[in-house]
Order: C-alpha cells, then structure tokens, then sequence
C-alpha cells in the first residue's frame, strides 16, 4: 500500500479558506428527545441544506479549486448520487464541463 500524505491543520484551514463561499453554511440542530436518549448533547448537522443536498459539496469544491486550470478540461464523477450531483453543480458555478 503506498505511503499516503498527511494532512495537517494548516492545509485544512486553507481548503476552508480557498472555497468557502461556494457552499451553505449550515447550522448544527440541538434534538433534545435525542440528547435524552442517548444521555448527551448531540447536534446534527444540517447538510441537506446546500445547495447540492450533501455534505459532499465541500470536498468537490476542494478538490475543483486544487485541479485549478487542469480542470477546465472537464470532470466525471463515476455516480449519479450525492458525489455526483455535487461535482455537477460545483462544475457548473465554476464553468467546468461536467
């Protein structure tokens, strides 16, 4: 298996920073009936919020801002789910074919 890169805050802070306006911010929802079931404060995180219905926005628009001009020759996703449907809207704010 090859060796993989890790990742550290810093290059986290600047995917954050490089993308940021292009998803929702989306709120993080207190369910009290849960908190008392399961004897925490758990929060759920409203990703079905953005515009492409997932969570899986933020990684797309990561991943289509570090291909920068390599991706103005197109995009495929292998999916017609939720990773699809996010690559397809983030290609379309960015004018990619997708």
């Amino acid at each position: 298996m090859p060796d993989r890169e890790e990742i550290g805050l810093d290059r986290i802070i600047a995917a954050h920073d490089a993308v940021s306006g292009e998803y929702a911010r989306t709120p993080s929802l207190k369910i009290p009936a849960v908190d008392d079931l399961l004897g925490g404060a758990i929060r759920l995180k409203a990703e079905s919020l953005q515009p492409s219905g997932s969570f899986k926005l933020r990684g797309v628009s990561s991943k289509l801002h570090y291909l920068g001009g390599e991706a103005e020759r197109g995009v495929v996703a292998g999916t017609a789910g939720n990773h699809g449907r996010a690559l397809a809207y983030g290609a379309k704010r960015r004018g990619v074919p997708c």
